[in-house]
């Protein structure tokens, strides 16, 4: 669920599942409301909508969540060159139809910058002929339609 807050009457609207990104006008003022109450909701929101939609068409789906270290910091437990690395790996098999696939997704807020860590996995992984984005909560109708497309005839 994502929460929105209105900037003229500051009531908070909340959404559930994939039309998040839609506009709600169901609050006091019924004016249009899109402002994220936060960028980290808004990607954790987005992360929630393209893993839901996709084991939902399905794509195997791997994500790879930060811990809390003793010392207060977000670790990503890996070994070796893992930072940056794409925040989603989506996987679909031959079947039900779909030629194979997989893709390398990261997934950023609508002003979110991509770190030179990231911008070099996903440029290593293009060069190497994988199939990458980086996605925003805007990308919401692209996204559905790469991840429905490439049926088999």
């Amino acid at each position: 669920m994502t929460t929105y807050l209105c900037p003229d009457c500051r009531e908070r609207v909340e959404w559930r599942g994939v039309d998040a990104v839609v506009a709600k006008t169901d609050h006091s003022c019924k004016k249009p409301v899109k402002q994220p109450v936060d960028r980290k909701q808004e990607e954790e929101e987005l992360l929630n909508q393209v893993i839901v939609l996709a084991r939902t068409l399905g794509w195997k789906v791997a994500h790879f969540r930060p811990g809390l270290t003793q010392s207060g910091n977000w670790r990503t437990q890996c070994q070796a060159d893992a930072k940056g690395f794409p925040d989603l790996v989506l996987v679909r098999t031959a079947r039900g139809g779909h030629e194979p696939a997989v893709i390398y997704a990261e997934l950023k807020s609508e002003k979110g910058k991509l770190s030179d860590d990231q911008f070099a996995w996903l440029s290593d992984l293009a060069q190497a002929g994988q199939t990458t984005y980086v996605w925003r909560p805007s990308d919401m109708p692209e996204i559905e339609r790469i991840l429905r497309s490439n049926r088999r005839r």
